[in-house]
């Protein structure tokens, strides 16, 4: 399993001390939420060490990337942890190759940024979540193909997947979650409205 570590302004010390204490954990999600004054973002991509030396929680450094030109505002690996999957302010979702063989891919279909952006290892899909209030699930070919889920909910916020690829969390700006099938595009269930809005969701291991 690998871990993703953000770099902010010089506050690398603090992030790497957060992922450290969380190294035991079997995933981390992390969404960067838009601020002006950010200058740049560096991903570093970590993997731990074998059982035995998790006691230390040190983590090593696998690849790091900078992306100057466009705000990063979601990441997730992607691809059995070829490509760490980034969502841009504009729109786009990157693929960048944590192996030197693989080219930079991008997936164009989002007319609003990326805010939310999801994988699991069961399945080649790739789920972002965008201001355009809607769901993109990414083939993952090169033609960079994609279905859509139009969840009528607002700026989607947030989203979670399950393992197993059957379950889909959406949660928009109107903070009512809806549970969806991603394989078919079919709603399952409402869930309770939250009145204060919902900033973060995931689902559970089992779905």
């Amino acid at each position: 399993m690998m871990y993703i570590l953000f770099e902010i302004n010089g506050n690398y010390k603090l992030l790497l001390i957060a992922i450290s204490e969380m190294a035991k954990n079997l995933s981390i999600r992390i969404c960067i939420k838009k601020l002006n004054f950010w200058i740049h973002i560096t991903f570093i991509i970590f993997s731990p060490k074998e059982k035995r030396n998790m006691a230390c929680k040190e983590p090593t450094l696998r690849k790091s990337f900078t992306i100057q030109k466009q705000e990063a505002l979601c990441a997730c690996p992607y691809g059995s942890f070829q490509y760490l999957a980034t969502g841009l302010a504009n729109g786009v979702v990157t693929l960048l190759p944590t192996n030197p063989n693989n080219k930079v891919r991008r997936f164009v279909g989002h007319h609003a940024a990326v805010t939310c952006i999801a994988s699991c290892s069961c399945a080649p899909n790739l789920v972002t979540g965008s201001m355009d209030g809607t769901v993109r699930m990414w083939a993952g070919n090169d033609q960079g193909d994609s279905v859509t889920i139009e969840p009528n909910c607002g700026d989607i916020k947030c989203i979670g997947l399950s393992a197993k690829y059957d379950r889909l969390l959406i949660t928009g700006s109107d903070g009512i979650p809806t549970v969806w099938d991603p394989r078919y595009c079919k709603p399952i269930i409402t869930l309770d409205e939250h009145p204060a809005g919902i900033n973060c969701c995931d689902l559970s291991s089992d779905g």
